[in-house]
């Protein structure tokens, strides 16, 4: 597995995240342009045609995000899968706190402790990688 394949999880929250304000957003500017729009004269094509337009970009921001969430799952998995094959505990620990809790270098050396810096535990991973 490739330092990129590894990677991919970390992206995909990042992308989830984004899609979720976005969503949370979207929600939010059609509950107050519903409201806006119900104190005004009717005029139910312009008003219709500007919710129906809002109300699909949400359908269809929502159904992307339980997408993505579905995908988040497998490539869980899938890391899981690959971390757990790999013999030491150490470099285990390691890329569980990289890759699968997406954490920074220098917070998975005071994590694992032992005298080891960010650079060791970073050194550590990519050699593991490099040898594969």
């Amino acid at each position: 597995m490739t330092l990129k394949e590894l990677s991919q999880l970390y992206y995909l929250n990042r992308e989830i995240q984004r899609d979720s304000r976005r969503l949370k957003d979207l929600k939010m500017v059609e509950l107050k342009t519903t409201s806006r729009y119900s104190d005004m004269p009717k005029s139910k094509s312009m008003t219709h045609d500007i919710m129906a337009e809002k109300v699909a970009t949400i359908v269809d921001l929502e159904e992307m995000l339980e997408f993505k969430k579905l995908k988040r799952v497998y490539e869980e998995k899938r890391l899981m899968h690959f971390i757990e094959s790999i013999d030491d505990c150490f470099l285990r620990l390691i890329f569980k706190l990289r890759f699968i809790d997406c954490k920074k270098w220098e917070a998975i050396a005071c994590y694992v402790g032992g005298g080891n810096t960010e650079a060791t535990v970073q050194m550590a991973c990519y050699r593991y990688l490099k040898s594969r």
